[in-house]
C-alpha cells in the first residue's frame, strides 16, 4: 500500500502511475489537494483530512493482513 498526495512536488502522479503499472499487487492511494509529507502534522504540508483517511487505510490493511 503507497499513500501519494496530489500536489506531491517530489514524486509527481506520473511517478506514482509508474510505480502501480509495474507492480499491480500494490494498492495506492491518492489524496486529493495534499502535498508531500500529508502525514506529518510537523510539517506545513499537513494535511488532516488525508492523514486521517490513510490512517484508517493503513489500519484495515494491518487488521485483514495481521489479524
Amino acid at each position: 500500500m503507497l499513500h501519494f498526495g496530489t500536489e506531491d512536488a517530489s514524486v509527481p502522479l506520473s511517478d506514482a502511475e509508474q510505480i502501480g503499472k509495474a507492480h499491480p499487487e500494490v494498492t495506492i492511494h491518492l489524496y486529493q489537494g495534499a502535498g508531500h509529507g500529508f502525514n506529518c502534522e510537523l510539517r506545513a504540508q499537513y494535511h488532516a483530512e488525508a492523514a486521517a483517511l490513510a490512517l484508517e487505510r493503513t489500519l484495515a490493511q494491518f487488521a485483514e493482513h495481521l489479524g
